[in-house]
């Protein structure tokens, strides 16, 4: 998932996961400084934690979870 950093987005996101019982086995979640052209391309990535003109804080979440049997995967579509 990749969007604009905003409040909560994490926590939303996680607590959307185990509601519906699934394990998290691995998380990551950097927000990072993108710039992107008038279509979204990205252009530029730098440390979000030096934001510089014309970039703009993106959060990046990249979710493991267990193995999901055929009726999860069902539910997912």
């Amino acid at each position: 998932v990749t969007l604009r950093d905003q409040y909560f987005l994490f926590d939303t996101v996680r607590e959307t996961i185990r509601a519906r019982g699934w394990q998290i086995a691995q998380l990551y979640h950097p927000v990072l400084a993108v710039q992107r052209d008038d279509s979204g391309r990205l252009l530029a990535i730098a440390d979000g934690t030096q934001c510089q003109s014309g970039f703009v804080l993106e959060s990046f979440m990249h979710f493991e979870i267990q193995a999901l049997d055929e009726g999860a995967r069902s539910d997912l579509q």
